[in-house]
């Protein structure tokens, strides 16, 4: 995959020296070109970027990516999901070390265009740019009037709407995606490419290129490893990257951040996490605000600084984010950002060795609790549990039920699925408790398993047949139920 990067030559006029920026990105091992007077005569993107699978364009202050700069793009053959503009004066307007912070943007650029997936024609779709941008006068006459947004596709192997998962549907605010046949269909005209249900699928089924987690975690790697302590602030593409001490992750909207993405930012060394949002109508405000609050609390218990801003509303692109300080912090790895899983793994990764419970409606996790005295071991909620944190096997004449805490999103399907959940079988406790995500699976529930005394198949549970006898009355033979499989009791002794 080739990636280059088009740099204007007159960022040299804004104090960023082009030969140190050239010779940075010579290291990363990205073709680079110098274009000069780049920003009012963008017309040279067309024949300076043929042949590129990836552009970053690296400009002085303009950082739209949609309409003009894409579509110049767009005729050198790149995809608009692979085309990125870096506004290398304006972010580095107000910072104490502006060199720094310009190669640290280019290389978040660089590592996000590696870790593109790909893209297909169904991940594209157009739409009328507003009137109200602003285009040179030379575009005016030649540029088409459409930008494209990606759209989320599903994964079918991968996805368990079969088993009852649901979770992309129950997040879209839009009501984008539904559920036909056990397969999750989008209403292409109704997405909005919040990317919300990307980051709301345990299994990492529905792939959006252009903002998948793979691109944003890569992105948020390298403003940790190259930005040296400055805050991350996570914005949507309707808002112009901040100057100061800040580093910008893209995201597609304020509801796509993850808790994962939250803690590791912190995790990894910055001083501060914001989150940013435009004046978008997702609907998703709550979940989001629910999430932060989640987030303060935990660092909280954990008695360190809650360094995560509120979630800070933009006015005409621009947005107002406190001047964090500037501390020396070496690099660090983080984890995944979404997937069953990823919200575990970082809150693991921030408590270290503290005991910790948190009751939280915002909280990511949650904890499955099986009362043994009334659960039949019916396997309901094992298989109807779309991340796997509940599960179900029989062995040496047991049937085990077990469970994973770091693997449970509290989605409540399993006790939406339990036949004996009025009876309190099962219940979700919302929240985190560090004693239960160490310890793994582990059992909550056994029982023997009956066996047909003909074929050696299995009957049911002991449990199973108590509860059934309970029910029925003298309707039911448990001594023949448990003697015989039904194939075996049409057959003649």
């Amino acid at each position: 995959m080739t990636v280059r990067v088009l740099l204007c030559q007159d960022v040299e006029d804004k104090g960023l020296p082009v030969a140190s920026l050239l010779s940075f990105l010579q290291e990363q091992g990205v073709e680079a070109q110098v274009a000069s007077q780049l920003c009012p005569h963008p017309y040279q993107i067309a024949q300076k970027a043929k042949g590129a699978d990836q552009l970053i364009v690296a400009t002085c202050y303009r950082w739209e990516a949609a309409g003009e700069l894409e579509e110049y793009a767009r005729r050198a053959g790149v995809s608009p999901l692979a085309f990125q503009v870096v506004p290398l004066a304006r972010i580095c307007e107000g910072d104490p070390r502006p060199l720094e912070k310009a190669q640290a943007s280019l290389a978040m650029a660089v590592l996000r265009a590696r870790a593109f997936p790909g893209a297909r024609p169904e991940n594209l779709r157009p739409y009328l740019l507003p009137r109200q941008r602003r285009i040179t006068r030379r575009a005016l006459f030649s540029l088409s009037s459409l930008s494209y947004r990606p759209i989320p596709t599903v994964h079918r192997a991968r996805c368990r709407a079969e088993d009852g998962c649901r979770q992309c549907v129950h997040t879209c605010p839009h009501e984008a995606l539904e559920e036909e046949g056990g397969i999750i269909q989008l209403r292409r005209e109704a997405c909005t490419s919040c990317g919300a249900c990307v980051m709301a699928c345990p299994q990492l089924a529905l792939e959006m290129p252009g903002w998948s987690p793979e691109e944003v975690r890569a992105e948020l790697e390298a403003a940790l490893a190259y930005g040296q302590g400055r805050g991350i602030a996570f914005i949507c593409p309707q808002i112009a990257p901040p100057g100061g001490p800040w580093m910008a992750v893209r995201v597609p909207c304020a509801s796509a951040v993850s808790v994962a993405a939250l803690l590791f930012a912190l995790q990894g060394g910055a001083v501060a996490v914001g989150h940013c949002r435009h004046q978008c109508q997702s609907g998703l405000r709550q979940v989001v605000e629910a999430r932060l609050d989640f987030c303060r609390s935990l660092l909280t218990a954990l008695g360190k600084d809650p360094v995560i801003i509120p979630l800070v509303d933009a006015t005409d692109g621009h947005i107002d984010l406190p001047v964090p300080p500037l501390q020396e912090r070496g690099p660090t790895s983080i984890g995944p950002i979404a997937g069953a899983g990823a919200d575990a793994q970082a809150i693991l990764s921030l408590t270290g060795d503290h005991l910790l419970t948190l009751a939280h409606e915002g909280a990511p996790l949650g904890v499955a609790q099986v009362d043994e005295s009334s659960c039949t071991l019916c396997s309901s909620c094992a298989f109807s549990c779309p991340t796997g944190a509940l599960g179900y096997e029989e062995r040496e004449g047991q049937a085990f039920l077990s469970f994973e805490a770091t693997l449970c999103i509290a989605c409540g399907q399993c006790v939406e699925s339990c036949p004996e959940r009025e009876r309190g079988a099962i219940a979700i406790w919302r929240g985190v408790d560090t004693a239960t995500l160490r310890e793994g699976r582990k059992t909550v529930a056994k029982d023997e398993m009956v066996s047909c005394q003909r074929c050696g198949e299995r009957v049911a549970t002991a449990k199973m047949l108590s509860r059934l006898e309970g029910l029925l009355g003298a309707q039911f033979s448990s001594r023949r139920m448990a003697q015989l499989c039904q194939d075996c009791r049409g057959l003649p002794l």
